[in-house]
């Protein structure tokens, strides 16, 4: 007798051998299916690739352009020249020639100033007394004979100021930065006072000086007009 194994009926190898074929062929359309994905993923990766290249040249060319037009146009490196009127007023305590006299042009390290000059003494005493606004890059120079200590009294300065002392050849000596505003009614005792060495005494809006670049040290283009007086 021979085992039930080795006994192959003609149905049961017609059947096998129709297996095998199916299975030979599932086996070839799955593996042509996997290439053709292989293909798909490798030239998604080079438009992915070739995308984020290109992203990334576009992304530079705009940061630079920006970086370009922003030092061309940034307010803290132009030297445009503002026009007047560079102050406010309360006209009634205010000196009358903050409004009428021209600007002498100081050139910063980042800006270029308009500075209404205090050559006499009525004009120093009065300073920016009442004055409520002052246009950006502008303000007012207070001119002496001489490098000597002075001392500033901020009486009926009703806004917030920066002030720069500068010697004879044009180099920041003291930067005051943020002196606090006072009011009419302020009592004397509470009233702001600083002290600097220099020819010249140049008072800006509070914060202005930082802006410009102005700091102890630097050094400022003067007129020639205001340097020979």
């Amino acid at each position: 007798m021979f085992p039930r194994s080795a006994i192959r009926s003609p149905a049961r190898a017609s059947t096998r051998l129709s297996f095998g074929w199916l299975t030979f062929a599932y086996l070839r359309f799955a593996s042509r299916r996997v290439a053709r994905l292989r293909f798909a993923s490798r030239k998604v990766a080079r438009l992915r690739f070739v995308s984020l290249r290109f992203a990334c040249r576009t992304l530079v060319g705009l940061t630079l352009a920006f970086l370009t037009l922003g030092a061309t146009t940034s307010p803290a490196a132009s030297h445009t020249l503002i026009s007047p009127p560079f102050f406010k007023t309360i006209a009634a305590c205010a000196n009358p020639k903050l409004l009428t006299t021209p600007g002498l042009r100081v050139d910063a390290p980042k800006a270029s100033l308009r500075l209404v000059p205090a050559e006499d003494e009525t004009t120093r005493e009065l300073g920016l007394m009442c004055v409520t606004w002052i246009r950006p890059h502008a303000g007012m120079i207070f001119v002496f004979d001489t490098d000597q200590s002075q001392e500033f009294w901020m009486k009926n300065t009703l806004i917030s100021l920066d002030m720069i002392w500068v010697r004879a050849d044009g180099r920041v000596d003291t930067v005051a930065a943020h002196v606090p505003a006072s009011t009419r009614a302020t009592p004397d005792d509470k009233v702001a006072r600083r002290t600097g060495r220099g020819r010249y005494v140049i008072e800006l809006p509070s914060g202005e000086a930082r802006a410009d670049g102005i700091t102890p040290g630097s050094t400022l283009t003067l007129p020639r007009n205001l340097v020979a007086r």
